[in-house]
């Protein structure tokens, strides 16, 4: 069922696209989900559900994940394989929501894997945004929230 309520969101997202090769309306897909036991796991046991999309133009994509049941975690992959890493994010959202900005090219595919960062809760309810985002502060945007932290990944340890 979540399957065809992402597809859904998809095609909504797509449909003032037109055809052509003419202008193509900014990505914006919006949505909520949910992480159960019966999703797919990361190699340290969490879970995930992942969402593919193509850019429409050449330009910074926001991407959010929040929710008050789980510590939300995101990662961004350039197509569908997970060596071709983009980038992550854990808490540069309020509270410890997610948010990371990227610069998208455009017709390339790419994928975010929605999961969680820590020990906490596995399962749990989160809302999500994919959107192309346009605006004089969205570069300075990006670079604040990208290097105001240190990169956190699960799998790494940072020595003192």
């Amino acid at each position: 069922m979540k399957y065809l309520y992402f597809a859904i969101v998809f095609l909504v997202a797509l449909a003032g696209c037109g055809g052509g090769g003419g202008h193509r309306d900014p990505l914006n897909i919006t949505g909520s989900a949910e992480l159960t036991l019966a999703d797919n796991e990361n190699v340290d046991d969490s879970l995930y559900e992942s969402q593919s999309f193509e850019a429409t133009r050449n330009g910074w994509v926001q991407v959010t994940m929040s929710s008050t049941d789980l510590d939300p975690y995101i990662l961004v992959y350039s197509g569908t394989d997970e060596n071709n890493e983009v980038g992550h994010d854990d808490d540069s959202g309020t509270s410890q929501n997610s948010v990371f900005f990227f610069s998208a090219e455009k017709d390339h595919t790419y994928t975010v894997k929605f999961t969680t960062y820590g020990s906490g809760a596995k399962t749990g309810h989160y809302t999500f945004t994919i959107k192309e985002v346009t605006g004089p502060d969205t570069k300075n945007q990006a670079i604040m929230l990208n290097s105001a932290k240190p990169i956190q990944d699960p799998a790494m340890k940072r020595s003192k």
